[in-house]
């Protein structure tokens, strides 16, 4: 077998190979509203612009999909959207949340030093 006829082998890639794949990328993209840190939304959008991209780049391509898959792919990216903002609202309420308590920390310990100097002796 030449190098040529290998690679050409190797480099077949099979539909169950893209059917396991999409099983984790569906976790990837999944957002809860029980997720806590920013950075796992900022991930998670990063994987989803992504897959959004692919999915236009397969409309303006031109690849010979029949109009009813170039409507599923459209529907598709709708979903995707409508994910990433659902994405930005949460990113958003765990920023406020943050600042939040952040104000509360700042506003206890001028709280606790005010306090102190009421009840210090002089």
């Amino acid at each position: 077998m030449t190098m040529i006829e290998q690679l050409e082998k190797d480099a077949v890639i099979e539909e169950m190979d893209i059917f396991n794949i999409s099983g984790l990328i569906m976790q990837a993209i999944e957002v809860k509203s029980s997720v806590k840190r920013q950075k796992t939304i900022d991930t998670k959008e990063i994987i989803l612009d992504s897959l959004a991209d692919i999915l236009e780049n397969m409309l303006t391509n031109n690849l010979n999909l029949s109009k009813q898959k170039k409507v599923e792919i459209i529907h598709l990216l709708n979903k995707l959207k409508a994910n990433k903002e659902y994405m930005q609202l949460l990113k958003g309420n765990l920023i406020s949340n943050q600042q939040a308590l952040a104000d509360m920390q700042t506003a206890s310990v001028r709280l606790g030093k005010k306090s102190q100097s009421a009840f210090e002796m002089d």
